[in-house]
């Protein structure tokens, strides 16, 4: 996005920002002439969505969900934990960003959810993922379906 103009971007990671790998993106996207505002949040917690889109040092303008846990397990050994973990930030976390950017009434001029294929071919040992990701396809034309 910095490559291609965009001024000013806020990064919601719950792993935080201060490893090695993660400075040197931040150090990259600084040299493109873009601001970023690096934020500790979960998306799966609505407050933490909350205080992270308040944190913003601009107006948020789009949202991209990219979050993704990866709890890869054949389903029949699957525990319920790991279905639900891998699925927290994909489902409840785009609950979250919609319903936060809602209640603070930001005009969006995108909404965008990185899916996968999985969604409708399925993976072996990935039932959670694919469920996640069969959500997000949904969840697309539901808000399509808003405007």
């Amino acid at each position: 996005m910095a490559k291609n103009g965009v001024k000013h971007l806020a990064v919601i990671l719950r792993s935080g920002h201060s490893d090695e790998r993660s400075q040197g993106v931040v150090k990259e996207i600084e040299a493109l002439g873009c601001q970023i505002d690096l934020l500790s949040a979960d998306v799966a917690i609505a407050s933490d969505v909350d205080k992270a889109f308040q944190a913003t040092t601009v107006p948020i303008a789009g949202i991209v969900q990219g979050a993704m846990v990866l709890r890869d397990r054949m389903f029949s050994s699957m525990h319920v934990s790991d279905y639900h973990g891998a699925l927290a930030c994909k489902v409840q976390g785009t609950w979250n960003l919609h319903n936060v950017a809602e209640k603070l009434g930001l005009k969006l001029d995108f909404f965008t959810m990185l899916s996968s294929i999985s969604g409708v071919v399925g993976q072996k040992g990935q039932a959670n993922y694919t469920a996640g990701n069969a959500f997000l396809d949904a969840f697309a034309s539901y808000r399509h379906g808003l405007g």
